[in-house]
């Protein structure tokens, strides 16, 4: 007889269960703090490049307009539409304007606004007017038909000091020049929203005092101003489209 505690009466050995594969889709396998880090990282990184582009597109336009400027071309000025006003954002990229104010004919309801002291390079005019009633009181609607044309206005920009500080008193004058639609059946006028209105410097800026620049440009602002200094071109799209209900 063998000896108690031998092999055949040890207890047999305790098999450990087989392991399970962890499942690729476990939700406690995953690493919630890096998914929510990357998501961060994404995210950052979009906004990093929309503020590029925006920057960029900023440059861009503020080339497009110093080169403008200077060289008297036609440059495009960033506007928006509400009720029928207009508000314009200029850019004065040739002397960079620290303080100022805009004027227009006395047929439009203008509010005029001081420009305050920046260092950057588009100002805010908050030049904000009403076409409408002038297009109802000069334009005449034929009955059914739709109108679209372009209507131009001058605009007096005169600044008191450069971004220095040095007293300058100048003088630009720029047509503005955006796009309406008109309906004498629906009784109203409509604005394009091009977001963009062009303006034309038509004077260059004189380094003088304030009255003798007036007293400079007085004839030719008493030509351009003359009738309201406005210019109207409309040409008629014809009887507006009207569709049968269906039955």
């Amino acid at each position: 007889m063998e000896p108690e505690g031998g092999p055949e009466s040890a207890p047999p050995a305790e098999q450990s269960p087989p392991k399970r594969a962890r499942p690729i889709f476990d939700p406690r396998n995953w690493p919630f703090d890096r998914l929510v880090a990357l998501v961060a990282s994404v995210g950052a990184l979009a906004a990093m490049g929309a503020s590029v582009r925006s920057c960029q597109v900023s440059e861009q336009q503020a080339q497009i307009a110093e080169r403008s400027f200077v060289r008297g071309q036609q440059v495009m000025l960033a506007a928006s539409f509400e009720l029928g006003h207009i508000r314009l954002k200029a850019v004065e990229a040739n002397h960079l304007l620290q303080a100022g104010h805009v004027s227009l004919p006395s047929a439009f309801s203008l509010r005029e606004h001081a420009i305050g002291p920046g260092g950057t390079i588009a100002y805010e005019y908050g030049l904000a007017f009403d076409v409408s009633q002038y297009l109802l009181e000069h334009v005449d609607l034929e009955q059914g038909l739709v109108a679209s044309g372009e209507i131009s206005l001058p605009v007096m920009i005169f600044s008191y000091y450069t971004v220095s500080g040095e007293p300058r008193d100048d003088l630009s004058v720029y047509w503005l020049t955006f796009q309406f639609r008109a309906s004498a059946e629906r009784g109203v006028f409509e604005l394009v929203p091009s977001g963009m209105i062009f303006a034309t410097r038509l004077a260059e800026n004189v380094a003088q005092n304030g009255e003798e620049v007036f007293e400079l440009y007085r004839q030719d602002l008493d030509t351009i101003f003359e009738n309201d200094g406005l210019e109207l071109k409309v040409s008629y799209l014809g009887a507006p489209m009207v569709r049968a209900a269906p039955e």
